[in-house]
């Protein structure tokens, strides 16, 4: 199935303008018909955990470099990683109280 840009914004949580930002900037880049963006229920997933990612503070960049590692990526060492950098952030932010 596929979801216009409006119905994933809504589906997803995030507005259409951040949507067609990724686009141009190549995070996502949805399939066009007639000059509309339609998104695969794969990349409505593939958009679900991009948005998780960066609410754990893994930014879009990190995201991206990701994709060059193909299959050789392993999600559980980078979250491992951000879980260590937030930790050593949280050291330093208690350190500072």
């Amino acid at each position: 199935m596929e979801y216009t840009t409006g119905r994933v914004s809504k589906m997803i949580g995030v507005s259409v303008t951040t949507l067609r930002n990724y686009d141009k900037k190549g995070i996502m880049t949805p399939h066009y018909k007639n000059r509309y963006r339609f998104y695969t229920e794969e990349e409505i997933e593939k958009l679900r955990e991009m948005q998780v990612l960066y609410q754990l503070g893994i930014s879009h960049h990190q995201q991206i470099d990701k994709e060059q590692f193909g299959n050789n990526y392993d999600r559980n060492k980078v979250l491992t990683a951000q879980i260590h950098l937030l930790n050593e952030q949280e050291r330093k932010i208690k350190k500072q109280i």
